[in-house]
């Protein structure tokens, strides 16, 4: 499997997770019997949802790490092995970003009081979850972009 195969793969799989986050939590928030155990949930929800997020963003890096290492490691010249570095650097400073914008939307989301919405249908459409949505998206989409434009030289690929 090619790196794009396997970015679009991540890609799937994040979403995949992401709903069965959502879902989990719904049926937790369902099943308890106290305001305090909504929120225990939802919280559990948030930290597993963020914690997923921090590993999926970390194994960009170690994949970026691993693409510049066979290219630093194969017949190549030596400006090429220096900008395949410069890509793992530039990734790891984007990832560093990324983050850190995550982060301030977890902080954000867990300011909300889940058993205010906890029965609501259209919670999924609030701003602050329309926002995250379009936010993930974009950011998958970017993501996969930027894999398939620097995953399309390989070493001792012509072109």
């Amino acid at each position: 499997m090619d790196w794009t195969q396997q970015m679009e793969e991540m890609s799937k799989q994040w979403t995949d997770v992401q709903k069965k986050l959502w879902l989990n939590w719904q049926e937790s928030a369902s099943k308890a019997s106290s305001n305090a155990q909504v929120r225990a949930a939802w919280q559990q929800m948030l930290d597993m949802w963020k914690n997923t997020l921090h590993r999926m963003l970390d194994m960009q890096v170690e994949s970026a790490r691993h693409w510049a290492d066979s290219v630093s490691s194969s017949d190549v010249f030596e400006g090429v092995a220096q900008w395949a570095e410069q890509l793992h650097t530039m990734t790891k400073q984007s990832v560093a970003l990324q983050k850190q914008m995550w982060d301030g939307w977890f902080q954000m989301v867990e300011k909300i009081d889940p058993t205010e919405v906890q029965g609501s249908k259209d919670f999924l459409n609030q701003p602050v979850m329309k926002l995250w949505q379009e936010m993930s998206q974009q950011t998958m989409n970017m993501q996969q972009e930027w894999m398939k434009n620097w995953t399309a030289w390989q070493p001792g690929k012509k072109g």
